[in-house]
C-alpha cells in the first residue's frame, strides 16, 4: 500500500512538472524543496530535466550529486559533484560528498583525498569513518568432501589488514592457513601470506602482489590384499593344492610444497568502466620424502589323499621405492580484467578476469558479478584454475591450494551492519584432483567473515 501511495504521488508530481514551464526559478525551488524533503527521485528528475533545457547552476548540480548519492549511484554523484569541486573547491560539504562516495566507491586514494581537504572541525565532528581507509578482516569457514569414498575436510582462517602509506599509497597484507584431513592417506597444512602495495596516480593505480605458501603433508597409508585358491589333482600323489597370496603396501613420508606468485598490473576506472592489464611469474618447489613399500608372500601347501600335508613351498618378496615427484614449476601469466558497473542504476556489476599461462594453452576465463541494494550485496564468481599456478586478488583465500582446482562456483552476501562494521557469508563449490593420489573429488564449503573500517 505505501509503494502505491508512493508511486501515486510520484505520477502526480511528475505530471505537475511536466506541465509546467521549465525556467531557472522553478527549477531552482522545486530542487530546494525536494532537497529538504529528502524526495531524491523527483529532486533527480527535475534537476536532469533544468541540465537538458541549459538551466546550470552549482546548488542545483550539488543538490543533484547529492541525491544520486543518496540512492547509491555514486558514478552519477562523482561525475556532478567533481564539476561543482571545481567550480568551488572550497565548499565543505561539496568536499564532504566526494569523501562518503569515494568511500563508496571503494577508491581509498580518492577517500583520504579529500578527507586532508577538510577543515580540522570537520575532520573531528563531520567524519564519522575518520579516513576510512584502515580496514581489517577475519574470515573463517569449512570445506568437506562430498566423496564418502574419499573422506577430506578442510577448516581454514584469514586474518587481513589494509592501509594507507602517504597519500598515494595503500598497502593489504592478509596470512591464511589451511588445515585438511584427509582420511585416505593422511593431512596437509597450508601456510600463505599475500602482500601488495598499489600506487595511485591521476590516471589509475599501479599494483604490485606477493603471494607465498608453504604446504607440509603427512603421508600414511596402508592396503592389504588376501587372496586364497585350491587346485584339485595337482600333481601325482597330491589330492589338491592351497595357495594363499598376501599383497600389502605401505606409503609413509612427508611432502614440503614451497611457492611463491608475483604479480605486477596497471588498473583504470573511467566513470562505470573499470579495466586493467597484469603479468605474473610463479614458482614452486616440492621436495618429498616419500616410501613406497612393498611386501608380496604366495604360500602353497599339498595335500595327500587322507588330507595331510605332504610339502609347502613359501615366496616372499619385500621391496621399498623412493617416491618420485616433480620438484620444481615455474610459470609465466598474463592476465586482464574488465568490469562495467553502470546497470541497473548502477546496483548491477559484471565482469571477468582473463587468465593467460604461457606453459599452458588452455585460456582461463573467470566471470563475476556484483549486485548492491541498500546494505546488501550479492556476489558471485566462476572460475577454472586447472594445473595452473594462479593466485587471485587477496592471497586467494578460499581458492588456492596443492590440488588441482578444475571448477570453482561462489555465491556470496555482503551486509553492511554500519558504515563501519560488515559481516559477509560465502558459499563455495570446488570440483578437484588430489594432489597425491590423483583422485577426483567435489568440496561444498561455507564461511563467514567480519570487515571492520577503522
Amino acid at each position: 500500500m505505501k509503494f502505491l501511495l508512493t508511486l501515486v504521488l510520484y505520477t502526480t508530481s511528475m505530471i505537475i512538472i511536466n506541465a509546467q514551464p521549465v525556467t531557472f526559478q522553478r527549477v531552482d525551488s522545486l530542487s530546494y524543496a525536494y532537497y529538504t524533503q529528502q524526495n531524491w527521485d523527483s529532486l533527480i528528475y527535475i534537476a536532469e530535466k533544468g541540465l537538458k533545457n541549459n538551466i546550470d547552476s552549482y546548488y542545483i548540480k550539488l543538490r543533484l550529486g547529492t541525491a544520486y548519492f543518496s540512492k547509491n549511484r555514486n558514478i552519477k554523484a562523482e561525475r556532478i559533484l567533481l564539476k561543482t569541486f571545481e567550480q568551488n573547491p572550497t565548499n565543505e560539504f561539496n568536499t564532504l560528498m566526494l569523501h562518503y562516495n569515494s568511500l563508496q566507491l571503494s577508491d581509498y586514494y580518492i577517500t583520504q583525498k579529500y578527507y586532508y581537504a577538510l577543515s580540522d572541525s570537520t575532520q573531528k565532528h563531520g567524519v564519522k569513518i575518520a579516513k576510512a581507509i584502515t580496514a581489517s578482516h577475519i574470515l573463517g569457514g569449512f570445506k568437506r568432501s562430498s566423496d564418502g569414498a574419499f573422506r577430506s575436510t578442510f577448516a581454514f582462517t584469514s586474518f587481513g589488514l589494509g592501509h594507507s602509506i602517504g597519500k598515494n599509497i595503500t598497502l593489504y597484507e592478509s596470512y591464511t592457513h589451511i588445515d585438511a584431513d584427509n582420511k585416505t592417506w593422511g593431512n596437509w597444512a597450508q601456510d600463505q601470506l599475500y602482500l601488495s602495495a598499489m600506487l595511485h596516480t591521476k590516471k589509475g593505480q599501479f599494483e604490485i602482489a606477493t603471494h607465498g605458501y608453504r604446504v607440509n603433508s603427512k603421508i600414511h597409508t596402508f592396503e592389504s590384499t588376501t587372496i586364497k585358491g585350491s587346485i584339485a589333482d595337482p600333481y601325482p600323489f597330491v589330492s589338491r593344492g592351497d595357495s594363499t597370496y598376501i599383497s600389502q603396501q605401505t606409503v609413509s613420508g612427508k611432502n614440503q610444497i614451497l611457492g611463491i606468485y608475483n604479480q605486477l598490473g596497471y588498473y583504470h576506472r573511467y566513470r562505470g568502466l573499470s579495466f586493467g592489464v597484469f603479468g605474473g611469474m610463479s614458482m614452486e618447489k616440492t621436495n618429498p620424502t616419500i616410501d613406497y613399500q612393498y611386501f608380496d608372500s604366495i604360500d602353497y601347501r599339498y595335500y595327500n589323499a587322507e588330507n595331510q600335508i605332504i610339502d609347502s613351498a613359501n615366496y616372499r618378496n619385500n621391496e621399498i621405492v623412493e617416491f618420485r615427484q616433480r620438484t620444481r614449476f615455474n610459470n609465466y601469466i598474463l592476465g586482464a580484467t574488465l568490469s562495467y558497473s553502470q546497470l541497473l542504476r548502477e546496483r548491477l556489476t559484471l565482469g571477468v578476469n582473463i587468465y593467460k599461462p604461457l606453459k599452458n594453452k588452455t585460456l582461463t576465463y573467470a566471470p563475476f558479478f556484483n549486485f548492491r541494494y541498500k546494505r546488501v550485496q550479492l556476489s558471485g564468481s566462476y572460475f577454472t584454475k586447472g594445473a595452473a599456478l594462479i593466485a587471485e586478488q587477496h592471497g586467494a583465500i578460499l581458492n588456492n591450494a596443492p590440488d588441482i582446482v578444475h571448477h570453482r562456483a561462489e555465491l556470496a552476501i555482503k551486509v553492511n551492519i554500519t558504515k563501519l562494521i560488515s559481516l559477509s557469508a560465502t558459499y563455495q563449490y570446488e570440483n578437484r584432483t588430489d594432489d597425491f593420489s590423483s583422485v577426483k573429488y567435489t568440496t561444498n564449503s561455507l564461511s563467514g567473515g567480519i570487515t571492520v573500517f577503522w
